[in-house]
């Protein structure tokens, strides 16, 4: 489980540090050939990046109308934003104050003091309950304390809010694989994958994850 457990954290890093980002490269490489989608799934990555919550959103929903219901879209030109707007973004319509403050906590979190960036997410999650990124930056923050534990409450919280919020289930196989829970982790590893069929690297981690319980079988 080792190599395993390595590539899981440099993942993880990844995808709790910089969730907008991670949600730009797997739409980039999703992107349609078609002129008018790239133009509008470029500019929703941008205003994402920016962490501008509901301008990214309303981007993404407008390539969804234009791509038609899905069992008629077969260029596939809404896919990936159907899966960002279930998987990636907060359920609930986020305020104004609520995303200047988010954008506070992220730029503290990138610091060298986790902290001071604590304090304003638990603030944030404290005045906005609904609002699961607060709490999956929160526990980012406490995997970087080497607080498990904490993590782990902050992403049962999260999926409380939003069943459908990938961040939070990648943080699950974290917490199983630190109570060598391999059943757990393939688990949450399967729910991450059914969220997002489109991202390689949950896919591998699953199929690592299943080759470890192969290995553990009796002959």
């Amino acid at each position: 489980m080792a190599i395993i457990a390595r590539s899981l954290i440099g993942l993880l890093v990844c995808l709790l540090l910089t969730l907008p980002a991670a949600a730009k490269i797997n739409s980039s490489k999703a992107a349609p050939p078609n002129q008018n989608f790239d133009q509008l799934y470029r500019n929703a990555e941008q205003e994402m990046s920016r962490l501008n919550i509901e301008k990214a959103r309303k981007l993404y929903q407008d390539i969804v109308k234009l791509s038609g219901p899905a069992s008629t879209d077969k260029a596939g030109n809404g896919k990936k934003a159907r899966i960002i707007l279930k998987s990636y973004m907060p359920l609930y319509p986020v305020t104004q104050a609520c995303n200047d403050m988010y954008k506070q906590g992220d730029v503290l979190m990138h610091s060298q003091d986790p902290h001071e960036a604590l304090k304003v997410f638990t603030d944030l999650a404290n005045r906005y309950p609904k609002f699961e990124w607060a709490q999956t930056a929160m526990a980012a923050l406490y995997m970087r304390l080497r607080d498990t534990e904490s993590a782990a409450q902050c992403a049962r919280r999260a999926l409380s809010i939003n069943e459908n919020f990938l961040q939070a289930w990648m943080i699950m196989i974290h917490d199983a694989m630190m109570h060598n829970d391999l059943e757990g982790e393939i688990d949450a590893a399967a729910r991450a994958l059914e969220l997002d069929p489109t991202n390689n690297e949950v896919r591998s981690l699953l199929n690592s994850l299943m080759m470890e319980k192969h290995k553990q079988l009796p002959d």
